[in-house]
């Protein structure tokens, strides 16, 4: 079943009623971190590659990444026989993927996150919607995981959902805080991290770094960067897919990275 929030007014086919009335009571919210994953249409994938790949490879390496994305962030998420202790322990407490193609929708489903059906047909406005579904979900806290990031570890991961949690746990008059992941140039955004509410508008695109950075100093959001030399690399161009392909093969035959290596924290002034 795919959770569309663009609309209050569309009625429930027999499919979504029965859904409904399997999941958990309406009343029953999850607060804390929820991770929100955009994913385009398959077949508008990493058209920046077209040059080098064919429809197909651009098809099966967007599948790719996304997997691997998705799979890292729902390895973070509480099993369903988690005490509510336990579960309030573990970095995230949801997942949704906001997306308009039925194989990532299904995708989500498949391996415990939330899909929401994108109507909107704009990234930012895309976001939005998954947003929504999480704030009326009861998250207080939300990570967006771009789907081209396919070297983003369970540290990192754990390391941001903390940083959050530790911010939306002060006190419920905390100033809203935002926390930025750039790419290698420090142009985009590789990963935002925002405490809700906010009035943080979702800027994806091109100078996205230097744009939310814009955005928190002129609302007053308290701005902290997350710098990481693997979660900085998305895929764009075929150098950076060269490259992603070889870190992650040193990765596997070495595991010697360690979080201290590879991350560091600064905060606005």
């Amino acid at each position: 079943m795919i959770l569309d929030y663009s609309s209050t007014q569309n009625e429930m086919s027999p499919e979504q009623a029965h859904y409904f009335s399997c999941v958990r009571p309406v009343e029953t919210t999850r607060p804390g971190v929820h991770a929100i994953i955009p994913m385009k249409d398959l077949s508008q994938a990493k058209t920046r590659l077209a040059g080098r790949l064919s429809p197909a490879e651009r098809r099966t390496l967007a599948i790719y990444m996304f997997h691997t994305v998705l799979r890292t962030l729902c390895s973070t998420l509480p099993a369903e026989s988690a005490t509510p202790q336990d579960a309030l322990a573990m970095p995230l407490q949801a997942v949704w993927v906001v997306s308009s193609d039925p194989l990532v929708l299904q995708m989500a489903r498949t391996a415990g996150a939330e899909p929401v059906q994108d109507t909107a047909g704009d990234l930012n406005e895309a976001l939005a919607l998954a947003r929504d579904a999480a704030q009326h979900d009861g998250a207080d806290a939300l990570l967006i995981v771009p789907a081209d990031v396919p070297l983003i570890t369970v540290q990192e991961i754990t390391d941001l959902a903390h940083m959050l949690r530790a911010t939306a746990a002060t006190d419920g008059n905390a100033a809203p805080r935002a926390i930025l992941v750039p790419d290698q140039e420090q142009q985009g955004t590789n990963a935002l991290g925002l405490t809700l509410p906010t009035t943080m508008p979702f800027l994806f695109g091109a100078d996205s770094f230097v744009r939310h950075s814009e955005a928190a100093y002129r609302l007053g959001i308290a701005l902290q960067v997350y710098s990481s030399s693997t979660l900085a690399l998305d895929v764009d161009t075929p150098d950076d897919l060269a490259q992603i392909w070889h870190i992650s093969a040193s990765t596997q035959n070495t595991q010697r990275r360690t979080p201290d290596d590879n991350h560091r924290i600064r905060s606005s002034p």
